[in-house]
């Protein structure tokens, strides 16, 4: 088992240390594979860095011969550039805290009552979970989104995480544990009458101490689900400290919360302390408009070029 992998260029017998860039796109590629944090080096100056991070999006950089001075000293004012450059790119706008899940939907003619029968007319699987939801429509309005989930080492916590990194969010601080992913079952009438029943409920449980706090510090907005229940308030309370925005949603009722350790005296300190508030009907809005506005955004920014 490995903690992380290091991607490097190799010319002829040397590999690193060359100075030359390789094939972002590959390594873009390996990114979006691989569940482990991943390194990006290979001819990275000052003046590439932020192309290669945009590109390839890695958990961190390494750098050598594009900050020499002359070989075998380094020069002080390119390792003061690059190290600016890259703190000034890897701060998200948002940063979202809950929920990413996979969700089966299940298509029934009726929702039995007891003892009755009810035929599956279909069955669909998509990406769920509020928090990833809200940081994917936020990326597609042109917003540089961060999210910090858990997520099992099985087959969906891969696809699951591999999706939020097409998406363009920002995944370096996604827990992944050797556990199975969460995963909702969602049954569904043709009157869109639904029952929840949750899978593997246990994997989405974190501690204050998990969070990376600097770097959520450098956002924006704090976006949280509250599924992460007295977790999510402590997080609410630290980034306030700090000065940042937090919107929050809360999508179920306290009865439906509640095992996921949010009591009513929980919900009532998020909102005091929270700048939006919003439901779960409101965030349907959003999530079924954001390719719409995505567009309008995106035509609106080539406009003003």
């Amino acid at each position: 088992m490995v903690d992380y992998l290091l991607l490097d260029t190799k010319i002829g017998e040397w590999r690193g240390v060359t100075g030359r860039t390789h094939n972002w796109n590959i390594s873009r590629e390996i990114v979006r594979r691989y569940s482990k944090p991943v390194i990006l080096a290979g001819g990275l100056t000052p003046e590439n860095v932020v192309e290669a991070l945009e590109k390839v999006l890695p958990a961190g950089v390494d750098a050598c011969t594009g900050l020499d001075l002359h070989p075998e000293k380094k020069d002080p004012e390119k390792v003061k550039r690059l190290v600016g450059v890259v703190r000034a790119w890897e701060g998200v706008e948002l940063m979202s805290l809950g929920a990413r899940v996979q969700d089966v939907l299940y298509k029934v003619d009726r929702l039995p009552g007891n003892g009755e029968l009810s035929v599956i007319k279909n069955v669909g699987v998509r990406e769920g979970g509020v928090a990833a939801n809200f940081a994917v429509a936020f990326s597609h309005l042109g917003g540089r989104a961060g999210i910090i989930t858990v997520l099992g080492r099985d087959e969906v916590g891969r696809w699951l995480l591999s999706r939020l990194k097409e998406e363009g969010v920002d995944c370096s601080r996604v827990i992944v544990r050797d556990v199975r992913s969460l995963r909702l079952h969602i049954f569904e009438d043709s009157s869109l009458r639904r029952v929840f029943f949750v899978e593997n409920m246990k994997t989405l449980s974190m501690t204050l101490d998990e969070i990376d706090m600097g770097y959520v510090s450098t956002a924006s907005m704090l976006f949280t689900d509250l599924f992460l229940g007295k977790t999510a308030v402590k997080a609410i309370e630290k980034v306030k400290e700090v000065g940042l925005k937090v919107s929050i949603v809360i999508p179920h009722g306290l009865s439906v919360m509640g095992p996921w350790g949010l009591g009513k005296e929980d919900a009532l300190r998020a909102m005091e302390l929270a700048d939006l508030v919003a439901t779960s009907v409101l965030l349907r809005l959003i999530t079924s408009a954001k390719r719409t506005l995505g567009d309008f955004w995106k035509r609106s920014r080539l406009a003003q070029k």
